[in-house]
């Protein structure tokens, strides 16, 4: 004889699907919109709860679907490989007037592969966004791990918190392009690692709107100037 298994797997897929939530509909038989003592609030619950689960069910067979496309055929470093160039395009908040501010990340929605892949990929992240907001600064931060990471903040986009972000992965920032007032700038620089060996770029200046003053001005600290630096 065939098995529940076999049946299952030969059977209409309505039919099964009706038979299937059935006994869940039993666990709220008998409720009434007119009951007073708290029941319909917990049943109505009880319902969401199994919704969400059918959904989480309806998300895995579409994972499935996914994965039988010609393109979830490539090896991961292919897809990895074209995910890079598309970030190179697209950067994350380089669309933000048009709608569009996510830019590259927002392959991360289309599927559980792209998703995954990117989120296995710490060097997609490196080009850190502060256009976004502090939590996707922290974000991105976290997701990038310890890679090398390209900083770009200017006064008049950035908050304090994220110079707080920058000061606190200084140790492995390669690209660093700093434009604000001196008074600004200038603790961030202090917290320089001695000596930043992963540093090979650094951009400080002014905003065109800044109107440098007498006194302004500092001197770069001894982790910067004392020190050979091989990759800057």
């Amino acid at each position: 004889m065939p098995s529940t298994r076999d049946e299952h797997a030969t059977s209409d897929p309505q039919a099964f699907w009706s038979d299937f939530v059935l006994p869940r509909l039993v666990l709220t038989k008998g409720v009434s919109p007119r009951d007073k003592s708290g029941a319909v609030t917990v049943a109505r619950q009880v319902l969401n709860d199994e919704l969400s689960a059918m959904h989480l069910a309806m998300c895995s067979i579409r994972t499935r679907i996914n994965s039988l496309c010609p393109i979830s055929a490539l090896p991961a470093e292919l897809l990895v490989h074209i995910l890079e160039l598309y970030v190179s395009t697209k950067p994350a908040g380089s669309c933000v007037d048009s709608g569009g501010h996510l830019g590259w990340i927002e392959v991360t929605h289309v599927c559980r592969l792209w998703r995954d892949t990117a989120l296995q990929s710490p060097g997609l992240w490196s080009n850190v966004c502060f256009k976004l907001g502090s939590q996707w600064t922290e974000l991105m931060l976290a997701r990038v791990k310890s890679v090398p990471i390209s900083v770009h903040w200017d006064e008049t986009e950035g908050t304090q918190e994220s110079l707080d972000f920058i000061s606190a992965h200084l140790r492995h920032t390669r690209e660093l392009s700093l434009a604000g007032w001196p008074t600004i700038l200038k603790p961030i620089i202090d917290t320089f690692p001695s000596p930043p060996a992963t540093l090979e770029i650094m951009e400080l200046g002014a905003d065109a709107t800044i109107t440098v003053v007498e006194g302004s001005n500092f001197e770069l600290p001894g982790s910067l100037s004392g020190h050979r630096l091989p990759s800057l």
